[in-house]
Parts: C-alpha cells; structure tokens; sequence
C-alpha cells in the first residue's frame, strides 16, 4: 500500500536521477517499494510460513522457551546439545549433525561455552579448548542512523491514526489500512551518487513514513513538533571495520560482550558521510520541499563542531 509519503519518496529519487526499480528485480540501484511477505495483513515469518504447516510431522520436535547452553561435543565431533528448560537440564544427541542458526551473537557465543574459539580467551575462562579457531572476532554489524524530520502536512502514518477506532476496524476487517503498513515503506540503493567498491553498493536507505513513540520524544525535543513526520534510516552495508564477541562468563545466561567498532576503519567514516550529504540532497528536492520538512538542529553533543561540516 502506498502513501502520499512514499510516492514524494519516489518522486524525490527521481529528482536525483535514480531510477524507481523493482528490488529484488534485475537493477539494484534505485527507489522502490519495499517487499515484504505478508499473509492476511500481517508479516508472514519463517515460523508462520514454514515451520507452523509443519508442526503435525513426527521427526520434528519444537521447545520452547528453552535456552541451548552447550553443544555435546565427542572428541571434535559435535552430537548432541544441551539446553535449561524450566529450570530443568536437557540433553539431546543426534545421529547426523548439529546446525546452530543463533544469531551473530548468540551463535559464537554457544560455539565458545562448548570450547570452540580462541584458545587465549578459552583459557582465561578455563573452558576446555576443544577447537582453537577464532569465533568471535570477525563481527559485520550494519550500523544505522536514523534522521528525522518533521513536516507540516498530515499525510504520514501517527501512533493516533494508526491506532484509532477505524483504523483498527478497517485492519480487523479487511485486513488493509494505517495498521497495514510494514516498519519500512520504501528502499533505495545508492551506487555512484556515494560510492561502489567491488561491485557492492555500500549504502541503503530506508524510509519509514510510520511514526513511532520514540520518534515523538525526540522530536519534541530536537526539531520541536510533534505528530506529522517521517524517517530516514540511513544504512551502511559493506562496512570495512570488525568488531568482537567474546564471553563475560561461562553461565551461558550472562549475555555476551559486544565490542562493535562502529566506524574503526576510516573508509567507513568517509562512506557514511556521503550517504548523509545524499540525503540532504533527497530532502531539497522539490518533492520533499513542498512537504515543509523542519531543518536537522545543532546537537548538543556535537557542538565542538561547525554545524554540518563534515567532522560535525
């Protein structure tokens, strides 16, 4: 579903010479209209697409609530796993393999409580080293700004529209309308208006025209308005800087320490900047300007900074 919003999106894309693509089409730098999959109104999940058909087949068992603490290993062969359930300890064993899908985080994480990581850190935790290899220390994480800006007409989607009488039963119903809409409304890829390395685009964007209560609390208080307003996510991709996760204990409840290094390595710095001078550009087209869009404000904690340089 499309908004007044999304389409000045699109339109403002134009301005900039971007063409409105498909995204998951051919070309990949451009505007589009995010996909998502969806099922009678709501996010369609790998659970509620895949897993839940499936529930009633005998060689598949789902806990939940549970929490893997230890991959059973026998010698360098992993067979099995452990997990707390209830407060209770279980252990499964399997006949062919063990596959772990924990995340970025909680992924390494398993792997060195059940001995397999840098054998140093192991060590310092006096977890028997089963496999010396260096999990952990190779993080890619997608670091995120969001800028907002606040404009002075009543097209975008607020927490009071959306949750309003009739937009709940317009959802309720026929399953469309304000409560329809996805986090993210639009995608675009920049290529050579920021920059390409290898083939890759490094920066993407994506737009919510969906306000949050979050928003409104920062909007309040940085671009003082409150309601009517959109969001800019701006996302960097091929990032050059690694970062680390590595265990605080062996309780396999501590979470893990995350050392991210957002921005180390200076060509990410260097990126981001361009993305950000392409969004400026994509708020004084024409498109956006009709809309009214409030100014970016000094922040407080950039201040040892002239406003919009580019070390501000």
């Amino acid at each position: 579903m499309t908004t007044p919003l999304t389409n000045t999106f699109m339109e403002g894309g134009k301005e900039l010479g971007f063409d409105n693509i498909d995204c998951n089409g051919g070309k990949e730098e451009g505007f589009c209209h995010a996909q998502f999959n969806t099922a009678n109104g709501v996010r369609c999940s790998t659970f509620h697409g895949f897993l839940k058909p499936a529930m009633g087949r005998i060689n598949l068992h789902v806990s939940t609530e549970s929490v893997a603490t230890k991959i059973i290993m026998q010698g360098r062969q992993a067979v099995g796993v452990e997990f707390i359930r209830d407060g209770r300890k279980h252990r499964v064993h399997t006949a062919k393999e063990v596959i772990i899908s924990g995340g970025s985080v909680e992924s390494p994480k398993l792997l060195m409580l059940s001995g397999i990581g840098p054998k140093k850190h192991l060590n310092s935790l006096a977890i028997p080293v089963v496999a010396d290899l260096p999990v952990g220390e190779n993080l890619q994480d997608h670091l995120v700004l969001g800028l907002a800006h606040c404009i002075n007409q009543s097209i975008s989607i607020t927490l009071e529209k959306a949750t309003s009488l009739s937009s709940m039963l317009q959802y309720q119903i026929l399953g469309t309308g304000n409560m329809f809409q996805n986090l993210v409304s639009l995608q675009n890829i920049f290529g050579d208006e920021v920059i390409v390395v290898d083939n890759h685009f490094d920066i993407q964007c994506n737009f919510k025209c969906n306000i949050s209560k979050t928003f409104f609390q920062v909007s309040e208080k940085y671009y003082h308005c409150s309601g009517e307003g959109f969001v800019n996510l701006v996302v960097l991709l091929h990032e050059k800087s690694r970062g680390t996760i590595t265990l605080q204990s062996t309780d396999p409840f501590d979470p893990p320490l995350i050392g991210p290094n957002y921005l180390e390595h200076p060509d990410d710095t260097n990126t981001y900047i361009k993305g950000i001078r392409t969004h400026q550009k994509l708020m004084a087209t024409s498109a956006f300007r009709k809309l009214g869009i409030t100014k970016q404000e000094p922040l407080s904690a950039c201040s040892d900074h002239v406003y919009d340089t580019d070390e501000y």
